[in-house]
């Protein structure tokens, strides 16, 4: 399977689609694969998932095991395909006994990038560890130190290691899950990413598979603000316009080497264009429509 979006290709002038290919160590002749995805398909980027289900000859794995993986990223920077996006946190097994190590952990991205300098690691869901279903409790203890399992670490990772600045935090899911239910949490983790690696570092994601259209999240990060008194006693910095606008697109932009001012320029005369003129001549405002399933 090869996850796609659409983009415009601004070289040529026409739609592309923007590929990541999954790959893993336990796939058959993985690297020959990898190869297959690199040349053949010719993917932008890849899609790692660490910590898996241990089914159909699957198993969970480290990025920074040198023996297991380290080959597989000579190879990439070889092909030019040198971006690596990683599922982390957002544990896929609620369940596991005491003891039993979760590879969902983020604890294996500061090795790989300062061994690495050359990849570009983009580090999916911010490494949040939600305790699914439920979110960490905004209790006293969060009020006092402010600290997020996996993510907080993950920070301090990237502030005792000014050379890591080849990770990225996206915030696909972790955003939704937060912003609305939880608006403290949130602030909490946009503080302290933009905090550890910089507004220029953080990217935009909404998982909209399972949330739906993402103009709600588009919008909630438009409008949030870390509270002044946050700001004050953990030294997060307010949340700039130009640093909304960055995370909305041109981070990662300038990861896939997108030229935007192009890009918008071929997207200016597109359907989405006509149709979104359409819906102003005929007021702008939203239908308020639901499509999809209705249970009864």
């Amino acid at each position: 399977m090869v996850t796609a979006r659409n983009t415009v290709n601004a070289m040529s002038g026409s739609q592309r689609m923007v590929c990541h290919g999954p790959i893993a160590p336990y796939y058959p002749n993985f690297l020959e694969e990898a190869e297959r995805q690199a040349l053949e398909l010719d993917i932008d980027a890849w899609k790692f998932y660490t910590g898996v289900f241990n089914m159909r000859g699957e198993y969970s794995w480290w990025m920074d095991d040198e023996e297991l993986i380290y080959p597989f990223y000579e190879k990439i920077k070889s092909w030019g395909k040198n971006i690596i996006n990683v599922h982390k946190g957002l544990p896929f097994n609620q369940n596991l006994k005491p003891g039993v190590t979760d590879y969902t952990n983020p604890r294996d991205i500061k090795k790989v990038s300062l061994d690495h300098p050359d990849l570009n690691i983009v580090v999916y869901h911010s490494g949040f560890k939600s305790d699914n279903p439920s979110l960490p409790s905004e209790d006293m203890s969060l009020s006092d130190t402010g600290y997020l399992q996996w993510t907080t670490d993950l920070c301090r990772d990237r502030i005792n290691n000014p050379a890591m600045t080849n990770v990225y935090m996206e915030l696909g899911t972790t955003f939704g899950h937060t912003v609305i239910t939880h608006p403290r949490i949130c602030a909490h983790l946009l503080g302290q990413i933009i905090k550890a690696f910089g507004s220029d570092h953080v990217l935009f994601g909404t998982d909209s598979i399972w949330w739906g259209s993402p103009q709600w999240q588009i919008e909630a990060l438009r409008r949030f603000q870390i509270p002044e008194e946050m700001q004050d006693k953990f030294g997060y910095a307010a949340i700039t316009d130009e640093d909304k606008t960055k995370i909305l697109g041109l981070n990662a932009a300038k990861i896939y080497k997108i030229d935007v001012a192009e890009t918008r320029r071929q997207i200016s005369v597109d359907r989405m264009a006509q149709l979104k003129e359409i819906y102003l001549q005929e007021g702008g405002r939203p239908s308020n429509n639901h499509y999809g399933w209705i249970l009864g």
